[in-house]
């Protein structure tokens, strides 16, 4: 399954999951997303990640509609980062970066001592 195959025609936003926000968890996760014969998701197989993090973008990935392909899956890698630096708390961002990366971005408050 190569990028250009992977044709993704609905997504759904999605925030930071809580808990792994408050515990201060970010990194990938990958998920192997089967397909019907018409785009929906019929199963989601985790490859890597934490719990913390594979659940939401299971969860969030349920929800997607792709076109449909030959091979029927995609792998779609969601990056979970927590940005240090803004002052915009809480915020969320969820960007498509390719037909299969997923960046889901939130802003963590700096604590001053």
């Amino acid at each position: 399954m190569y990028d250009h195959e992977i044709r993704i025609e609905q997504t759904q936003d999605m925030q930071y999951p809580a808990l792994a926000l408050s515990a201060g968890i970010d990194g990938a996760v990958v998920l192997e997303v089967l397909l019907s014969d018409r785009g929906t998701v019929s199963d989601v197989v985790p490859l890597s990640g934490t719990s913390l993090l594979i659940a939401p973008a299971e969860q969030n990935v349920r929800t997607w509609r792709f076109a449909p392909n030959s091979a029927r899956r995609a792998v779609i890698v969601f990056d979970f980062e927590l940005d240090k630096m803004c002052s915009e708390f809480p915020r969320t961002w969820y960007t498509r970066k390719h037909a299969n990366l997923v960046v889901v971005k939130a802003c963590v408050p700096v604590l001053n001592p």
